[in-house]
């Protein structure tokens, strides 16, 4: 008795599991796609988010401790209560869609690109920027009848593609201010 059973697959069988392979290769290099640019995109934005929690931080520290601040509708100038390191005089300004920080001592100064209107492009050409930059300010009489500063309130407008990010402190100076 001979039997007509073959060992083996047919190229029919060979064919359409050649196919299913391919339809899951491509699915996971989509997915992963996909996932390496959300992480991009995702670590581009924690970036420019670091950097506006760390320039507002610092904004809050400074505008604690000063002896006297004055504002704008975009720009944040402080006079430190004392003088460490000669510094006279710290404005934070926001130009041309980019926040600057100049430091005035007796001598000289400093001026240091904090964030810059365009910022990074994600592959996908993404925008990630500083949108705006609005300083807001609230004046009222001291204990000794001196008109003072005496809330500053910062919001930092970050964009990234077509969201956008508010980040916004509000501070009192703590120390006796001057006029």
């Amino acid at each position: 008795m001979t039997s007509n059973r073959h060992n083996g697959f047919t190229l029919i069988e060979l064919l359409i599991a050649l196919a299913l392979v391919t339809v899951l290769l491509a699915s996971l290099g989509f997915g992963m796609k996909a996932g390496m640019q959300t992480y991009n995109e995702n670590d581009k934005l924690a970036q420019v988010t670091q950097t506006a929690r760390v320039v507002l931080n610092r904004m809050t520290s400074e505008i604690r401790t000063a002896r006297f601040v004055q504002t704008t509708d975009t720009s944040i100038t402080i006079y430190p209560a004392t003088t460490v390191e000669d510094v006279a005089k710290i404005v934070y300004s926001y130009e041309d869609g980019a926040l600057f920080y100049n430091q005035y001592s007796t001598e000289d100064s400093i001026t240091y690109l904090l964030l810059n209107n365009v910022v990074v492009l994600t592959e996908d050409d993404e925008l990630v920027c500083i949108k705006n930059f609005g300083v807001k300010s609230e004046s009222d009489f001291d204990y000794n009848g001196r008109y003072v500063v005496s809330n500053v309130m910062v919001t930092i407008l970050i964009r990234c593609g077509d969201r956008e990010f508010p980040y916004t402190i509000s501070v009192a100076p703590r120390r006796a201010q001057l006029q």
